[in-house]
């Protein structure tokens, strides 16, 4: 990291408010996790992230061919500035004003080397970054995923974790954890094929309807005269909750 781009340890020091309209918030990422972007990012490197901040600064001194997806052009525009004021190249950075889930379908089909996604966190958008982003990194690149904490991005963590044979977690940090993709098809088979989504998901409700309930009733089947005291102590208790 001592080779590294000057600007990295200023906007340390300084910690620039880049994130709204009027550039008065700072949402930024854990620094451990910009430390591993500043030793795993090399120039030429093909980056896109989803969302922008202080990993787009750190992309652009890195010297990556890189492109940034979010909505906010004025967050674009307090990242140019504090960037530029400090030496910091922007001729490999592409950004696009837009969002993610509009932009990503059509993306452009060149390799890329790592995907930092980290925009809009409500369900399903973390899932739809990952699912048009994977199939354009090259094997071998990592996915990061951001903000572990907030549910969407938990879930979408869980299933690139049990993903084995397709994905393999590299690092874990307190909120962001960084994937390895191993193959080059990631769509085989169907949901059975999946680790994840072919785990049983047995709420107590569920288990006393679908395997307590019918084993007592044919239990009970076995008893003489049961079923019959059965349907009527049941409409006893219907005819008392009708006339209350």
């Amino acid at each position: 990291m001592s080779s590294f781009h000057p600007a990295y340890r200023e906007l340390l020091t300084e910690s620039p408010c880049l994130h709204g309209e009027d550039g008065q918030n700072q949402w930024s990422l854990a620094q451990e996790v910009m430390d591993w972007l500043t030793e795993n990012v090399r120039p030429g490197d093909r980056t896109l992230e989803t969302g922008c901040g202080y990993s787009t600064l750190i992309f652009a001194m890195a010297g990556a061919q890189h492109t940034v997806i979010s909505p906010i052009p004025e967050e674009h525009d307090h990242i140019r500035r504090w960037g530029l004021a400090h030496g910091v190249d922007f001729s490999k950075v592409t950004f696009i004003a837009a969002k993610s889930e509009d932009v990503l379908p059509n993306f452009g089909p060149e390799p890329l080397d790592l995907v930092l996604i980290d925009g809009w966190h409500a369900m399903p958008a973390p899932f739809i970054d990952w699912f048009f982003t994977c199939t354009k990194l090259a094997v071998g690149g990592r996915v990061m995923v951001d903000d572990t904490q907030i549910l969407p991005c938990r879930i979408l963590r869980e299933f690139l974790e049990q993903e084995t044979g397709r994905w393999s977690l590299e690092r874990r940090f307190k909120r962001t954890d960084v994937f390895r993709k191993l193959k080059e098809q990631m769509f085989e088979g169907d949901w059975r094929d999946q680790p994840w989504g072919a785990r049983p998901i047995l709420t107590l409700a569920d288990y006393f309807r679908l395997i307590v309930r019918p084993t007592l009733v044919r239990g009970l089947r076995r008893l003489p005269g049961i079923v019959p005291a059965m349907k009527k102590l049941r409409s006893l208790i219907q005819n008392r909750n009708k006339s209350n």
